[in-house]
């Protein structure tokens, strides 16, 4: 079966659901999602710990890194909407990139108050490490799945997510 024709199923399946079923099905949903999302974060912490990173700040070291590869200095205060913490946390977590050499706050040109985020030599040195890993937990997250539901299952997230925005 293709992915368009599984998608066809489920989508015309799920229309027509009692309201009762629907709701069965999305707890489970929800329930399988979870054992998804925390089996990744498993993984991503197998490849994390090595370099003595924790999640949140693996996360947050991705960030400072996909704002500089935009050409972006961003200042703390831009990663804590991302980060969806409060500010006392992103500063634990700032100061421990720091403290491994990760990371450098400089002065903004811009504001003086605020502190700019820069990757150092050996940040950009762990991040190229990182991303050679972070192919493998990705595959393996997927590895359960066939292609066909692979590409099934990137639809079906992309059709929520963008109801969502």
């Amino acid at each position: 079966m293709t992915s368009a024709a599984a998608q066809s199923i489920f989508s015309s399946m799920s229309n027509h659901l009692p309201e009762e079923s629907r709701e069965v099905l999305s707890a489970e949903f929800l329930h399988w999602f979870r054992i998804v999302e925390d089996h990744s974060h498993d993984l991503i912490q197998e490849h994390l710990d090595p370099f003595g990173l924790s999640l949140s700040q693996g996360f947050l070291f991705g960030l400072i890194a996909d704002w500089a590869l935009k050409g972006i200095a961003p200042l703390q205060k831009d990663v804590e909407g991302d980060m969806r913490l409060a500010t006392s946390s992103i500063t634990n977590l700032v100061q421990g990139l720091e403290r491994k050499g990760l990371i450098a706050r400089q002065d903004s040109a811009a504001d003086g108050r605020a502190k700019e985020l820069h990757i150092t030599e050996k940040g950009w040195k762990m991040r190229e490490q990182l991303g050679r890993r972070r192919v493998e937990w990705q595959t393996a997250l997927t590895n359960p799945l066939t292609q066909d539901e692979l590409t099934t299952m990137v639809q079906l997230l992309k059709k929520m997510g963008r109801s969502y925005e």
